[in-house]
C-alpha cells in the first residue's frame, strides 16, 4: 500500500471495505503523481540555471 492509502484508511470508518480500499487506492496514487510533478517542476527550474559548456577550437 502507498502512504496515502494508508492515511486515508486509518482515518477510514470502515478500512476494510472495498469501496474505502478503492477511494483509497486512489488517493495513493494521485499523491504519487503529484509528488512525481513537484519534482518534475523543480527539476526543470534547476536545469534553467544551468550553463552549457563551450568547447574549444583548436
Amino acid at each position: 500500500m502507498t502512504s496515502g492509502q494508508l492515511v486515508f484508511l486509518e482515518q477510514s470508518s470502515n478500512p476494510s471495505s472495498p469501496a474505502q480500499m478503492s477511494e483509497g487506492l486512489i488517493l495513493g496514487v494521485r499523491n504519487a503523481f503529484m509528488y512525481g510533478f513537484v519534482r518534475a517542476c523543480i527539476s526543470f527550474i534547476l536545469v534553467m540555471f544551468v550553463k552549457r559548456t563551450q568547447a574549444h577550437k583548436e
